[in-house]
């Protein structure tokens, strides 16, 4: 989780482009247990992710991942 994040005035100003905005490089933390996720989760410009699971997903072991 994030929090006490605030976004830069360059996330809402349009680019020479005309793009704002932006992507987080990568999950701050996950967890199974949505509580926690939620403790993370508070504060500004915050946000939870709740991903489910499907068969496809399965079996992979992506802790190599984990930053």
């Amino acid at each position: 989780g994030l929090t006490g994040a605030t976004l830069p005035e360059s996330f809402f100003k349009p680019d020479a482009m005309g793009v704002c905005g932006g992507v987080e490089f990568a999950f701050s933390s996950t967890t199974t247990d949505r509580a926690q996720a939620v403790h993370y989760a508070e504060g500004k410009a915050s946000t939870l992710l709740e991903l489910e699971m499907g068969m496809v997903d399965r079996g992979a072991d992506i802790s190599w991942l984990s930053q």
